[in-house]
């Protein structure tokens, strides 16, 4: 787990196994509202920074984790197959639906940013532009979670 870049370790962890394999660990709830606080303080703080990449570098963000994502592609729907029992098509579509709104909100991003022609009053000059709204919190169910965050990450350009 990662909060503001640095790691956090937690005295216990969910052991997630099959018969075959441990396919995940992952840190214990205990202190999860100290945590949720410290995360969410870590985003606040990030937001500036974030902003200030403008739309490019956003969208930027979103193209390098479509990649890395088509990357890992076959461990993400094998971790999917182990973890939520999905079936491995059903898996690898996820996977693949995450890659696209990746692309697809990056691109997205790329058209917001260059604004929206506006009409011009004589005398007037009149800009309509987007900016991001702040944190948003995303908690993927069980059956979706691959693309539920990805699909999300939309709402906070």
């Amino acid at each position: 787990m990662l909060i503001g870049g640095k790691p956090v370790r937690t005295r216990e962890e969910i052991v997630s196994v099959d018969p075959a394999t441990t396919p995940g660990r992952v840190p214990q709830r205990s202190g999860r509202l100290r945590r949720g606080r410290r995360r969410l303080a870590a985003a606040r703080a990030a937001g500036p920074e974030w902003q200030a990449l403008g739309f490019a570098g956003r969208a930027a963000v979103l193209f390098k984790a479509a990649a890395l994502l088509r990357a890992r592609k076959a461990e993400l729907a094998a971790l999917m197959v182990f973890e939520a029992g999905k079936p491995i098509r059903e898996a690898d579509a996820d996977v693949a639906e995450a890659i696209d709104f990746c692309e697809y909100y990056g691109r997205e991003a790329l058209r917001l940013g260059a604004g929206v022609p506006i009409l011009q009053a004589p005398g007037e000059t009149n800009h309509y532009r987007y900016q991001p709204r702040g944190v948003g919190v995303v908690i993927a169910p069980w059956n979706f979670p691959s693309p539920s965050p990805a699909g999300w990450s939309r709402r906070r350009w």
